[in-house]
């Protein structure tokens, strides 16, 4: 740790990583189409006028980028990189809950459990850890804290908090297939589904 009390790290080894990604090459273009049948779907909602993040108003001199064909927009106030549409209750229902909703789901599936567990070992413990060492520098034991996971997916990262022993977790997510799988592969169901859009968050 520095003496202004940032922490020094690095990020993870890429070769475990690359082991969970193979799919992407080898399925690259069903990927693809996938992407962009997700694309046309967003660009049918109405445009987004203020920051997802701190809403403030779009600014008319934003800095703008447009990648497969869907525009973005940086926040002026706060930096927030913007869709230039508004992910809204229709969109969530078609990608996340309609047919063909399990595409979506596949990206985070595997397998088996053990499958599972290595994933989340690979990719997602180095972060629930590094979380657990800044806490610690704080003086606070992540065991005793209580997490939730806005966008669970299938329930790695709160896999990975448990494991480090942490209890008091729930997620959730929008995706039924995510939600359903993955309180299959965890040792307690943590994750419920849920709309995650406009509408206010459950209590």
């Amino acid at each position: 740790m520095s003496n202004d009390g940032v922490m020094d790290k690095f990020g993870k080894p890429i070769l475990p990583l690359l082991k969970h990604k193979k799919s992407y090459f080898k399925d690259n273009d069903a990927i693809l189409e996938n992407s962009r049948d997700i694309g046309r779907i967003y660009k049918e909602q109405p445009l987004r006028t203020v920051c997802k993040n701190c809403d403030a108003k779009k600014s008319p001199d934003c800095l703008e980028f447009t990648k497969q064909d869907i525009k973005y927009w940086f926040c002026s106030q706060c930096g927030h990189i913007n869709g230039a549409h508004e992910d809204s209750d229709a969109f969530c229902k078609q990608v996340y809950t309609g047919e063909g909703s399990e595409n979506y789901a596949k990206n985070y599936a595997t397998q088996n459990k053990e499958e599972y567990n290595q994933r989340l070992q690979d990719i997602y413990a180095p972060k629930a850890q590094f979380l657990f060492d800044a806490l610690r520098k704080q003086g606070v034991d992540g065991t005793r804290e209580t997490y939730v996971d806005f966008g669970a997916g299938s329930g790695y990262f709160a896999g990975a908090l448990y494991n480090l022993g942490a209890h008091s977790i729930i997620g959730y997510e929008p995706s039924p297939h995510q939600v359903d799988f993955g309180n299959r592969m965890l040792p307690s169901p943590l994750l419920y589904a849920v709309l995650l859009c406009q509408q206010a968050w459950p209590s």
